[in-house]
C-alpha cells in the first residue's frame, strides 16, 4: 500500500511541477492566464516549453522590467512570441 501511495505522489509531483507550456496565453486584463509579464516569464523559466508559445498582452500599464533567459525546449520550431 505504501509503495502505491509513493508512486501516486511521485506522479502528481512530476505532473504539477513539469507541465511545459504549449499554446496561447494571456497577460493582464480580466481573467488572464498571467497577471503580469514577470509571472509569465517565471513560468517559462520554471516549466520550459514543448511547442510554440504565444503570449497576448492585453491593454494596460505594466511597470516591470523583465529579462528572458534561454528557455528549455525553445528552438526554431518551438518559438516564444510576445505580442
Amino acid at each position: 500500500m505504501l509503495k502505491y501511495l509513493f508512486l501516486l505522489l511521485l506522479s502528481l509531483n512530476v505532473f504539477f511541477h513539469y507541465s511545459q507550456l504549449n499554446g496561447t496565453y494571456t497577460i493582464g486584463g480580466i481573467n488572464p492566464n498571467y497577471s503580469t509579464l514577470t509571472s509569465a516569464v517565471n513560468s517559462l523559466i520554471s516549466n520550459g516549453i514543448n511547442g510554440p508559445v504565444v503570449f497576448n498582452i492585453r491593454n494596460g500599464v505594466y511597470q516591470e522590467r523583465v529579462t528572458i533567459p534561454q528557455i528549455t525546449g525553445a528552438n526554431s520550431l518551438n518559438t516564444i512570441t510576445i505580442r
